[in-house]
């Protein structure tokens, strides 16, 4: 069985304070944790799951990297030796060395680029609108601002975690058909579809853009990147999320979902069976697949037979209970979209009134002689322009 060293720390908030986000419940280089751990034993060519297991464990990390670390070994020449970057620290005392993390990390991000392949072919889809990141000064002003860069390192890491979601996803749903917290994805709305084929079909495209399943909707978009601007791109990259519906938490057992598992699917990844498993410090569904997954599992880490009941010793929720869980965290989620977005509006206004400028847009809608929309690809944000604000214009 293959298994790897390596653990990438990702720049994400913490919902819990910092000490025990950071600190008591993260991996630290040195310090064991106790942990709830997918292994796999993985093919190398087609990266295919041969072999599996799930269970409580303790990891003892011999380092912790930046997703920078990990980027510069992937853009290292093939031929060339794997070996980490200066600021890139193992703890004291590990048996792991910096050329064989290195090498661990080119072995994961070769087989991530076959999972992810393979996952596009089977219909996923990705609709990367650009993210506003701030410079922010010593008294927290923004001082500048620019659009975040996902690079192969961020998608690395996505692909396992999508891996590990998926894999519990499928199996709490099997052994606890009427308990499992999952999160679907419901389709998009077609007749807004519609809508979207028609603006990008009136500009005058040399390719076609279809909208009828996640596999076309991909190519398509994929299609349009090489025969157009970046700015173009995002332009209908945005435009392809308004028909867009939101994700949301459920539970398996309850009214709407029961019996009836084609709505358990989640359209834009393209998996008949998706959960969040991979962030209890910063989601609670987490926590409850954590459970119930505790719940499925055996002494030997083998999901005990398919039931209606918890196991004796292991109680989960009630079904109530669970609903109510799932309710109240689309709602926050939600919650927190919205203060998120909020926040970076603001942020923005702050940095635009000390530090105006100019950036061209291209308008992604129109009321008559009223208003327009543009989305300003420089900063990655929408706005909507007011024709009787503004002077000299007709």
């Amino acid at each position: 069985r293959w298994a790897t060293s390596v653990y990438l720390a990702g720049g994400v908030l913490p919902m819990l304070p910092r000490r025990l986000c950071e600190q008591l419940c993260s991996l630290q280089p040195g310090h064991p944790r106790l942990t709830f751990s997918c292994v796999w034993e993985l093919d190398e060519v087609t990266g295919d799951v041969r072999d599996e297991w799930m269970g409580r464990s303790v990891i003892l990390s011999c380092g912790q990297l930046h997703y920078a670390h990990a980027q510069h070994v992937i853009e290292l020449p093939s031929g060339c030796l794997a070996e980490l970057p200066e600021g890139a620290e193992l703890a004291a005392g590990t048996t792991h060395g910096r050329g064989d993390v290195a090498e661990d990390i080119r072995t994961l991000n070769a087989l991530a680029r076959r999972l992810r392949a393979r996952r596009f072919a089977a219909g996923s889809l990705r609709l990367n609108n650009p993210k506003l990141t701030f410079r922010c000064d010593e008294q927290g002003h923004p001082v500048e601002a620019g659009v975040y860069v996902q690079r192969e390192a961020n998608e690395l890491v996505e692909e396992f975690m999508l891996l590990a979601n998926r894999r519990v996803a499928a199996l709490i749903a099997e052994v606890e058909p009427n308990r499992a917290v999952l999160r679907h994805h419901p389709p998009p709305d077609p007749r807004k579809l519609a809508e979207v084929e028609q603006v990008v079909a009136r500009m005058g495209l040399p390719c076609a853009f279809r909208t009828s399943s996640s596999t076309l909707f991909q190519e398509s978009l994929r299609a349009v990147g090489a025969c157009t601007s970046p700015e173009a791109l995002s332009a209908i990259t945005l435009l392809s999320t308004k028909p867009m519906q939101l994700a949301q938490y459920f539970c398996t057992g309850s009214e709407a979902f029961a019996g009836n598992d084609s709505l358990w699917r989640h359209y834009a990844l393209a998996f008949d069976r998706y959960t969040h498993f991979t962030s209890p410090i910063r989601r609670y569904p987490d926590v409850l697949v954590h459970r119930t997954l505790a719940a499925t599992l055996g002494p030997d880490g083998k999901a005990r037979p398919s039931r209606s009941a918890p196991a004796p010793g292991l109680p989960l929720p009630c079904l109530q209970r669970l609903e109510e869980c799932c309710k109240h965290s689309n709602e926050q989620k939600l919650a927190a979209r919205n203060a998120q977005d909020g926040s970076l509006r603001l942020h923005l206004c702050w940095l635009l009134r000390n530090h105006p400028l100019e950036a061209p847009a291209v308008v992604v809608g129109a009321n008559g002689n009223k208003w327009f929309d543009v989305f300003v690809h420089d900063l990655g944000v929408e706005a909507r322009v007011l024709i009787e604000d503004m002077e000299g214009v007709r």
